[in-house]
């Protein structure tokens, strides 16, 4: 039986208001011989970042073949059942990185953005900055990645914006408004979901915007991240502690050397959470924001399938419910949550319906 998750009671309330406009057009000039002979066209507008979307080209994410169909679960008594996949998949060499959310930002978002796929602290918050947005003269909008952000990993996506990424991915990257031929259907059938219900007499929770068959880009199960981080391909209920292929916490310097990662790491004698004890990677190299580093910064730390990032710089969202209405997350990042946050036997859930500093994503496919 699987061990518990240790719930992150973080609650945040958000309101999200819309508001339709009605416009009532002139009925036809008794004129015309037929409703057919008065064609109204209104042009299809296509803001200034649809224009740098299209001119972008299709997103050519990363990925690396996950093997070892069948692999047998693991065995650690805190762990026990986890990991354990029938099939072969892929999985995100990296987290899903700014430039790339901002390229869906500017397919979808930029005429309005009901969904909150945009959140104001991608570019207040200097801990984690990379996206900023601009309104145009028309009131569109503009996204556009800060200075050397491009190759840092998202954060403040919340469980919902990163299963419409991928439902965007899984329908094409089409450029239009945030709705069922974008951002809505696909992967997950979201239809509107901003936050997951607990389950009702007729939809149980875990049925809740589960995938749907024939996904084409979704986030991983917890079984198929754990194992991508982990599993120690030996044919055998055998998993690395750390998804550096190590039993060993790894150091969180950048030296060049293997068994490293972007994590926080105490550095007074309580353990504490404050802002000087956040002695990850970019505090020991000068202190100064952001704390993110580029994604495959580690490359001396490849997980067991050649991704990077799975343990460090922002926990990841899965696919899988956790309690109470929440969403599982994996890997630890550079703003301490939880003691070895790192560790294959740490689990930790939190609101999907929320974004967070130190939570991102990072996509999975079917096998080729």
């Amino acid at each position: 039986m699987k061990s518990l998750c240790l719930f992150l009671s973080l609650f945040v309330s958000t309101i999200i208001s819309t508001t339709t406009h009605a416009q009532t057009l002139p009925s036809s000039p008794s004129f015309f011989k037929s409703d057919s002979d008065c064609v109204i066209t209104i042009p299809n507008y296509v803001t200034a970042a649809q224009k740098k979307a299209k001119s972008a080209g299709l997103l050519k994410l990363a990925l690396v073949p996950v093997t070892d169909a069948a692999n047998p679960a693991d065995t650690n008594p805190l762990s026990a059942g986890r990991g354990a996949v029938a099939q072969n998949f892929q999985m995100g060499t990296y987290d899903v990185k700014a430039s790339e959310y901002c390229q869906f930002l500017n397919a979808v978002a930029s005429k309005s953005d009901p969904y909150a796929l945009y959140n104001d602290k991608m570019n207040s918050n200097p801990n984690v900055a990379s996206i900023s947005r601009t309104r145009e003269a028309d009131g569109s909008f503009t996204y556009s990645t800060k200075m050397a952000a491009s190759d840092l990993p998202i954060a403040y996506v919340s469980w919902f914006a990163a299963a419409r990424f991928c439902n965007w991915m899984h329908n094409g990257q089409l450029i239009g408004n945030e709705d069922a031929t974008t951002t809505e259907t696909g992967a997950y059938a979201l239809n509107g979901a901003m936050k997951d219900e607990n389950g009702t007499a007729t939809v149980a929770k875990s049925d809740y915007c589960k995938l749907s068959d024939g996904a084409k880009f979704f986030l991983p199960t917890e079984d198929q991240w754990y194992k991508a981080a982990y599993y120690k391909r030996t044919g055998t209920a055998d998993y690395w502690d750390y998804p550096t292929k190590s039993d060993t916490a790894p150091t969180n310097q950048n030296n060049g050397l293997a068994n490293a990662a972007n994590f926080f790491i105490a550095s007074n004698a309580d353990n504490s959470n404050s802002l000087f004890s956040h002695w990850n990677y970019q505090y020991s190299n000068g202190g100064k924001a952001p704390f993110l580093t580029t994604v495959g910064a580690f490359r001396k730390s490849p997980g067991p399938y050649g991704t990077f990032d799975m343990g460090g710089n922002l926990f990841q969202w899965v696919s899988d419910p956790g309690y109470a209405g929440t969403r599982v997350i994996r890997g630890g990042s550079w703003k301490k949550q939880q003691n070895d946050e790192l560790k294959r036997t740490t689990c930790i859930t939190a609101n999907p319906a929320i974004g967070y500093e130190f939570v991102g994503f990072r996509i999975a496919a079917p096998a080729q």
